[in-house]
């Protein structure tokens, strides 16, 4: 037996105030199903990336999606990968409203002692359930950067 105290709504991720510093407009799509990567801007804080990732939902999203990020070293290692989905996990890409860019917020660790020079970010979006991926341009994922670490 299941007793619900209280129905909560998940946040809706607001309108993007501004424009990415760097524009990407990277289509991810698999079926009839599409967004876009509009751009980004990065920072360094500490020794973590902090990328505000400008997303829009070009159809409605039936299907459960996860999104995954990894870190590419100035020596071209790829680093431990990130798997999320914006506002905490509260706002997969099947809540996204068609049409609206909105910045998703990832803070993405480089370790202890980041390598200096030019980072790398591999964004990927993937099935939750199948793990086929929205692919962007004919690959699986798509690059953005650099991030320069000094």
């Amino acid at each position: 037996r299941v007793h619900f105290t209280a129905l909560e709504v998940p946040p809706i991720s607001p309108d993007a105030q501004q424009a990415a510093a760097v524009p990407v407009n990277a289509h991810y799509s698999i079926g009839s199903e599409s967004v876009t990567l509009v751009g980004f801007t990065a920072q360094l804080v500490g020794t973590t990336a902090q990328l505000q990732l400008h997303w829009r939902a070009d159809s409605l999203i039936s299907n459960p999606y996860v999104l995954s990020l990894i870190p590419v070293a100035p020596d071209q290692s790829a680093q431990k990968s990130l798997n999320w989905d914006p506002q905490n996990w509260n706002d997969p890409p099947s809540c996204w409203k068609p049409g609206q860019e909105f910045v998703d917020t990832v803070s993405v660790p480089l370790g202890d002692r980041p390598m200096a020079g030019d980072w790398w970010f591999s964004v990927a979006i993937s099935n939750v359930f199948s793990h086929s991926p929205m692919l962007v341009g004919g690959a699986a994922q798509q690059g953005i950067g650099p991030l320069t670490v000094r």
